[in-house]
């Protein structure tokens, strides 16, 4: 039996019965008298033409989103009913503002077995409506269709406002609380007193290198911080943690659409900390040895790598006892499975002090030679690194007067303020980046000077420096000498930086002379 001819029995006999649909988009809707005055309207519209009101779905539900679940759970009420039934609704926005349901809804029409009554239009739809009447139904959607759009881009122009303004619309960061706002103050973002600190906490533990993700995420969840966004507070997890170390908002800036906005929330993360932050995680270098943040330091921090996985080893100290601790070196094992066990720190270095420490005997005639060959290879490098800082000033003293120029422009009326601040935030940033390269030229001509100074006796006093109580004047001396460090059973394995190869290996330095690198910069220069 065709669909037609099953349900021909409903179509024919008259509509005696109903169901009322009223719906509000918002529980801010729902709190006014919306609800209230749909249904009254209905009911007496419903009472009028004597209808026997078979159920009331009121309901907050948005028309233009999701899957519309209660909207569908009132169809399906209406298709399981054996006499034909009208819909009745206030107004056609109410039913619908879009044409996704008009499919199935005039399917049903069609076969007879519901009518759509709405009262407001003071029309109803029925399997003979005329095509005036369709018509008015499809305008009815079209005219809610248009409201829906005008009222998105009315929100799309005033988030756009908001964010040229440096506004931050969402939930405030980790770190951050969000201030509603009130019938005297607007809303805002203030730091948050519990929470700032621990975060900060992990920008500086990061930054000494040598700490992996997983740590700083098992420090996040030791230290009691949570992932807690608005009124969620859950484990914080690695993923967020990365979010966290690399969010431009702790030091003044959010992106949105791929486009970078200047606020002005207060900040508790310098961006020097920041930047050491970045280029750890990106691997472009290690931290320069000058900076530290946090209490405890280790020698082979951001030094060594496993040899079975390649990840960076971790540096930590046991305590066995109040007057008992060793520190020793661990593999994460977040790569791949891997069967590379900790090593005592206190071994690694008995075993560079028995490798490193070679007789060296250097004249003061070879020292002048050393230094006058270091010399004539740095020449040309000290050369490019001037003229790259040269290129350098020049642009800063072009975006200076460009913001001259465009300030002007703006005083005269050439440009509006949106587009002010715009090409202003542009300029800015290019300034800071342009700074920052000039800040890392010049410090490393400070420590290619310093290289020069000391080379000679760095490679004749390594087991010397290796025994000194200093942690940190251990670490920078193997970080300048060896590189490729990799762990091999108990033992690491390593190779040494040229010149220091050749003096470490032999006296003869006419060998050295001819194949040494011009570029003697600590590694993580390179």
């Amino acid at each position: 039996m065709s669909k037609k001819n099953k349900y021909q029995n409903i179509a024919d006999e008259e509509c005696k019965q109903a169901v009322i649909f009223a719906r509000v988009s918002s529980e801010e809707q729902k709190k006014g008298a919306s609800i209230d005055a749909q249904l009254k309207t209905v009911i007496d519209y419903c009472n009028n033409h004597k209808f026997k009101i078979l159920d009331k779905f009121s309901i907050v539900e948005s028309s233009t989103r999701g899957g519309r679940l209660k909207f569908y759970e009132m169809l399906e009420f209406v298709k399981s009913q054996k006499h034909k039934t009208a819909i009745v609704v206030n107004c056609v926005d109410r039913l619908q503002r879009g044409y996704k349901e008009c499919v199935e809804l005039d399917d049903l029409r069609k076969q007879g077995r519901i009518e759509i009554h709405f009262y407001k239009e003071g029309f109803y739809l029925h399997r003979d409506s005329n095509s005036s009447d369709i018509l008015r139904w499809d305008m009815g959607i079209l005219s809610a269709k248009m409201y829906v759009g005008a009222l998105r881009d009315n929100v799309l122009r005033s988030q756009e406002y908001k964010r040229e303004a440096g506004q931050w619309q969402s939930c405030a960061p980790v770190g951050y609380l969000n201030i509603s706002k009130t019938k005297t103050t607007p809303a805002d973002i203030v730091i948050d007193e519990e929470r700032a600190p621990k975060v900060k906490r992990l920008f500086e533990e990061y930054a000494k290198g040598g700490r992996t993700l997983q740590d700083i995420t098992n420090l996040a969840r030791t230290l009691g911080l949570s992932s807690k966004m608005c009124r969620v507070n859950k484990t914080i997890s690695r993923a967020q943690v990365q979010n966290i170390l690399k969010n431009t908002f702790y030091i003044g800036y959010f992106t949105q659409k791929g486009k970078v906005y200047k606020h002005p929330y207060p900040l508790f993360i310098d961006k020097e900390l920041f930047q050491i932050v970045q280029d750890t995680m990106e691997g472009r270098k290690r931290a320069p040895s000058k900076l530290y943040y946090g209490d405890k330091q280790y020698i082979f921090t951001g030094l060594v790598r496993c040899g079975c996985c390649g990840s960076l080893m971790t540096c930590e100290t046991k305590v066995k006892d109040d007057k008992h601790s060793y520190n020793y070196l661990k593999c994460n094992k977040l790569r791949s499975k891997c069967s590379q066990k900790p090593i005592n720190e206190a071994k690694i270095l008995q075993q560079l002090e028995k490798e490193l420490s070679l007789p060296i005997n250097i004249s003061d005639t070879m020292l002048k030679n050393i230094k006058s060959e270091v010399k004539k290879q740095l020449k040309a490098e000290n050369i490019n690194t001037a003229n790259l800082k040269r290129d350098i000033t020049i642009k800063l003293n072009e975006l200076d007067e460009e913001a001259k120029n465009l300030f002007r422009g703006y005083m005269r009326g050439k440009c509006d303020e949106k587009m002010y601040n715009e090409l202003k935030t542009e300029i800015e940033m290019e300034k800071e980046k342009l700074q920052k390269d000039m800040d890392r030229y010049l410090e490393i001509d400070a420590e290619t000077d310093e290289i020069l100074a000391n080379i000679a006796e760095i490679a004749a006093n390594v087991g010397k420096f290796l025994k000194s109580p200093i942690i940190s004047e251990k670490r920078d001396i193997l970080k300048l000498i060896l590189s490729d460090c990799k762990t091999e059973g108990k033992n690491i394995a390593f190779s040494i930086v040229k010149p220091f190869d050749e003096l470490l290996k032999t006296p003869e330095t006419d060998k050295w002379c001819r194949q040494q690198e011009s570029d003697l910069r600590p590694r993580h220069y390179q």
